[in-house]
């Protein structure tokens, strides 16, 4: 009877009801919070992983090209070059003008330039791979972007029909036109900083983050 009295009076008790409810409350509460501070951490990071890209893409366009085929490479053909209605010049070959004449565009296949396994190569045209300049611009990405590691960086060089007139040439005298540069940073992964270790949950790969201007000022103590 005893036992069967204080069992009534316990469940008819709600003083603790409250501490109850926010128990359950507050767990959700609490992770909605980390989350809010993982997002907005990984926001920043997007954020200056696109400011590195930006200050990588202007360091690019006003330095030695990663590229050593670019300084072999003269932008400018006669017969029209390799563009559209042009005599078609072959990938890789260089390209001359004629008297009185400057081609549109000659074509040469995009190249990328990136370093993998601490090796670095740049695919599209045969050509060997700077360290010097790529070192360059990968240091200037790192003072926005500390963590970055340069087998995430890509540097791009496609053919465009950009330039200007005054623009000096290579030493046989002609004339060069001016490549898009452009810089990615590629696997860039984040990893959680507060729900991480609580949830476990793994890194995630961010979007390819890219920049691009047109290389006018690329060095000219080589051709290009």
């Amino acid at each position: 009877m005893v036992f069967r009295l204080l069992r009534r009076k316990l469940a008819a008790d709600k003083s603790g009801a409250a501490a109850v409810e926010f128990a359950f409350v507050a767990i959700g509460l609490v992770l909605f919070t980390l989350a809010i501070i993982d997002i907005g951490f990984a926001l920043f990071w997007f954020n200056r992983a696109e400011k590195a890209t930006q200050l990588g893409v202007r360091v690019a366009a006003v330095s030695d090209p990663v590229s050593a085929f670019l300084p072999t490479f003269e932008q400018a053909s006669a017969g029209g070059g390799g563009g559209p209605g042009g005599g078609g010049v072959a990938a890789g070959a260089s390209c001359e003008t004629s008297i009185g004449t400057i081609a549109t565009y000659c074509i040469h296949n995009d190249i990328v330039c990136s370093v993998s396994g601490g090796t670095g190569t740049c695919a599209g045209e045969p050509g060997a791979f700077s360290n010097a300049a790529f070192s360059k611009i990968f240091n200037e990405m790192r003072v926005l972007y500390p963590q970055l590691s340069s087998e995430s960086v890509q540097v791009e060089y496609r053919p465009s029909i950009a330039g200007f007139v005054g623009r000096p040439g290579n030493s046989s005298g002609t004339f060069n036109l001016v490549p898009q540069v452009t810089v990615r940073i590629v696997n860039l992964q984040y990893d959680y900083i507060a729900l991480g270790s609580l949830l476990g949950l793994p890194p995630f790969t961010l979007p390819i983050i890219s920049a691009s201007m047109n290389g006018e000022d690329l060095d000219h103590t080589s051709n290009l």
